[in-house]
C-alpha cells in the first residue's frame, strides 16, 4: 500500500500521537460511525473524559497503510540484521499504536512491540496504560493480556511488596473493566487468576470482599465464579462469622456449630459464601453458573472442610425453596449430591 493510495494516513497518525502526548490519562478508545463524505477532523478527543475516537470512514484505508508500513519495516530490519535508527524506531512505535488500537489481534505487531520494549525503548508503565486503552475497545483480545503478563513478569521482579500490591490491584481493576464491557470474558479472568497467584494475603482478603460484588453483577459468568473459587481456596484463615457478617450465616449452621462444638474458620468462609449464593439464586433465578458455583461450595464443605456436614447439607438443600426457573437446577443439584457426596459419608 503506497502513501499515494491514502495521502491522509500520515496526518491521521500524527493526530493520534498528538492525543497521546496531550492526554497522559487516556482511558477510552472507540470507532465513531460517520459518513464517507465527512469533512471534519477524523480524530476526536474529549480531554475532560480522557477518551478519543477515530471516524469510521478512515479506519479501513488507515489500517491497510499502517499494516503495510510495519511489514516493510520488519522486512528491512530482517535483511539488514540491525536495530532501527531513532527516527525509524519512533515511526515504528507510532505505526504500532495505530495498528494495535484498530486491530489488536495481530500477534506480529505485539512481537514487534516486545522487541522495542526489550531494548528499553518503551516504558513498562506506559505500556500497561496502552494495553488498558486497547482493552477499552476490544476487551476480550487474548494478545493484550498475554502482553500485559509479559510486561509484568519483568516489572514486578525488583519492586517492593507495596508497589507490587499497588500494580496488581490496578491490574485486577483493569480485569473488571474488561469483564464489564464484555460478559463471559474468560481471557480477562484468566489474567485475574495469574495476578492472584502473585497477590499477598492481605490483597487476597481485600479481593474476597471486593469480588463478592462482582458476582452479583455477573451472575451468568462462569469465569468470575471460578476466580472466586480460587480465591476462597487461597484466602487467609480469618473468621468471617463475626459481628455483622454472622447475620448472613444460615441458622442451621449456627445450630450445628453449637451442637458439635465446631470452630473451623476455613469452613466459615464457605458457609458465608453458600449463604450469599442462596441470596443470589433467589434474586436472579434461572442462572446455571450460580448452581455450578453452589456445587463447588457444597463439595468443599462436605469433603474438604467437614465431612460430618454432609447429612446436614443434604437436608438443607432439599428443604430450600426455589423459583420455578430453578426447579430443574435444584433437582440436578440434589442428584449430584446423592451420587458424589452421600457415598463418601458411609466410607
Amino acid at each position: 500500500m503506497q502513501e499515494e493510495d491514502f495521502p491522509a494516513a500520515d496526518r491521521i497518525i500524527s493526530l493520534i500521537e498528538a492525543v497521546f502526548k496531550r492526554d497522559l490519562e487516556l482511558r477510552e478508545f472507540d470507532i465513531i460511525i460517520s459518513h464517507i463524505d465527512d469533512n471534519t477532523c477524523p480524530v476526536v478527543h474529549v480531554r475532560s473524559e480522557h477518551c478519543f475516537g477515530i471516524k469510521s470512514w478512515c479506519v479501513k484505508p488507515l489500517y491497510k497503510f499502517v499494516y503495510q508500513e510495519l511489514l516493510k519495516i520488519r522486512e528491512n530490519k530482517t535483511h539488514k540484521r540491525q536495530a532501527l535508527f531513532p527516527e525509524e524506531r519512533q515511526r515504528c512505535e507510532n505505526l504500532l499504536n495505530t495498528a494495535l488500537l484498530l486491530h489488536p489481534e495481530v500477534a506480529t505487531f505485539w512481537n514487534t512491540r516486545r522487541e522495542l520494549a526489550t531494548r528499553g525503548h518503551l516504558d513498562p508503565y506506559t505500556e500497561l496504560k496502552f494495553c488498558s486503552l486497547v482493552s477499552s475497545f476490544k476487551p476480550k483480545t487474548a494478545d493484550v493480556f498475554v502482553y500485559r503478563r509479559w510486561i509484568l513478569s519483568s516489572l514486578l521482579k525488583d519492586l517492593s511488596e507495596a508497589d507490587r500490591t499497588r500494580i496488581l490491584t490496578s491490574e485486577l481493576e483493569a480485569v473488571y473493566r474488561a469483564a464489564t464491557k464484555y460478559p463471559n470474558n474468560y481471557n480477562a479472568w484468566n489474567h485475574a487468576h495469574w495476578c492472584l497467584e502473585l497477590a499477598t494475603p492481605d490483597l487476597k482478603l481485600q479481593l474476597l470482599y471486593l469480588s463478592d460484588s462482582w458476582m452479583s453483577s455477573h451472575v451468568s459468568d462462569h469465569s468470575v465464579m471460578q476466580f472466586r473459587q480460587q480465591l476462597l481456596q487461597n484466602v487467609p484463615e480469618l473468621d468471617w462469622c463475626q459481628g455483622s457478617l454472622c447475620e448472613v450465616c444460615p441458622a442451621w449452621y449456627k445450630e450445628y456449630r453449637t451442637s458439635h462444638h465446631v470452630e473451623n474458620k476455613h469452613t466459615n468462609h464457605f458457609i458465608h459464601e453458600l449463604a450469599s449464593n442462596s441470596q443470589l439464586i433467589a434474586s436472579y433465578p434461572g442462572h446455571e453458573a450460580l448452581w455450578y458455583h453452589r456445587r463447588f461450595l457444597v463439595h468443599e464443605l462436605g469433603v474438604r472442610c467437614d465431612p460430618n456436614l454432609v447429612p446436614c447439607l443434604r437436608e438443607q438443600e432439599r428443604q430450600a425453596g426455589v423459583s420455578p426457573d430453578d426447579a430443574d437446577y435444584k433437582l440436578k443439584h440434589l442428584r449430584w449430591m446423592d451420587k458424589f457426596l452421600l457415598p463418601r459419608e458411609g466410607k
